[in-house]
């Protein structure tokens, strides 16, 4: 049996948080208590991750909720790292995603009951919600199961691209495929939603080619962030959170 974490970024996304919560409702008392979720808010000032959760945890999930202080835009690196930091001891494997990706009981069952190599990273297959029905997708480029040893080993996100679009994610998953080998898993899927499904499903917030586009980085960085991969040594910035349940 795997014993996994998931950690979801969360950012002014209370419909499509509440979605995620009936489906991890849904969940048999065998699935949860293998899994442990922390939901890590990406310093929302409106709708608060906190407030949806409020009243959840306890026996009914293994729920930890985090919370930066300060609104940096694409933090999702630093909040998958916090969320490592603090996920429990015995957790050996890490489910990397996006609020807008689902994982129906039926693949989690399968991640946590099937054999899974620590030398390995896993891709699942990605379905699209279309209405009331899922059509199969493209697999998502930022969705991992990855042991937490080898997160450790890389050093997790480095934060220095904290607010830069794709700034965090390029690097991380090449170093990745340089230190494992990834895989890609034909009986797991998770299903991905858009905004005409859940209108808050996910937050561009038109940050893409915007200033926080990689490509208006600071020279310096940009240059730390072409190197060569064998050059990863990722850094944290100092960053106030609190832990809310």
């Amino acid at each position: 049996m795997n014993k996994i974490v998931l950690t979801i970024p969360y950012y002014e996304n209370p419909k499509m948080l509440e979605y995620q919560l009936s489906v991890w409702r849904k969940y048999p008392p065998f699935v949860r208590n293998q899994l442990e979720i922390i939901v890590v808010d990406d310093g929302s000032q409106n709708s608060l991750a906190s407030n949806i959760l409020s009243g959840v945890g306890g026996m009914e999930f293994n729920l930890k909720v985090f919370r930066f202080q300060k609104d940096i835009p694409w933090n999702h690196g630093s909040a998958r790292n916090l969320a490592v930091a603090h996920c429990a001891e015995d957790r050996e494997w890490i489910i990397l995603t996006d609020i807008d990706h689902v994982i129906p009981q039926q693949s989690m069952h399968r991640l946590i009951t099937m054999k899974l190599d620590p030398s390995k990273t896993y891709c699942p297959q990605r379905m699209k919600a279309v209405g009331t029905s899922n059509i199969q997708h493209i697999r998502h480029t930022d969705t991992f199961i990855i042991h937490r040893e080898v997160f450790n080993a890389i050093g997790g996100f480095d934060e220095r691209f904290a607010g830069y679009w794709n700034g965090v994610s390029y690097p991380f998953r090449k170093v990745v495929r340089e230190m494992t080998k990834v895989v890609d898993l034909q009986d797991v899927y998770f299903i991905f939603h858009e905004q005409d499904n859940i209108s808050d499903a996910n937050t561009q917030l038109g940050r893409e080619d915007s200033e926080y586009d990689i490509k208006h980085a600071p020279r310096k960085l940009y240059k730390q962030f072409r190197q060569n991969i064998q050059d990863y040594k990722p850094e944290r910035i100092e960053q106030q959170w609190t832990q809310q349940l």
